[in-house]
């Protein structure tokens, strides 16, 4: 569990929900690697804590569409911002000035490989 008392996989569902502007259970299960039962828990457990909702989507009445409540985007705003801070502190801490280097160097690489389509 992470510090706000949530599970690796409850986390990762909530970071792919708070990244699309329409997913379904099924989405977010496929993505995972997870069965349709476990999803069902996940998605239970955080509307539970008032995390995430359900809304009928636009496009089909059939289909329910996940997204985070304003709770759950207060949620990955804070846990990003920790994140940053966290590792901010520790390349600033215990990276040599080649580490720095190369690092940068490797997001100018990685920032090249996200923009392909």
């Amino acid at each position: 569990m992470d510090p706000g008392g949530f599970s690796i996989i409850e986390g990762m569902a909530v970071s792919l929900i708070s990244r699309k502007r329409s997913m379904t259970a099924a989405d977010v299960a496929s993505r995972l690697f997870i069965s349709a039962q476990s999803m069902s828990q996940i998605i239970k457990r955080l509307e539970e804590r008032g995390i995430i909702q359900k809304k009928k989507s636009p496009r089909d009445s059939r289909r329910l569409d996940l997204s985070l409540t304003p709770t759950g985007k207060e949620w990955v705003k804070r846990l990003r911002q920790e994140r940053d801070a966290w590792l901010t502190r520790v390349i600033a801490e215990r990276l040599t000035i080649q580490e720095k280097e190369t690092l940068g160097e490797a997001m100018d690489v990685l920032l090249r490989l996200s923009s392909i389509e």
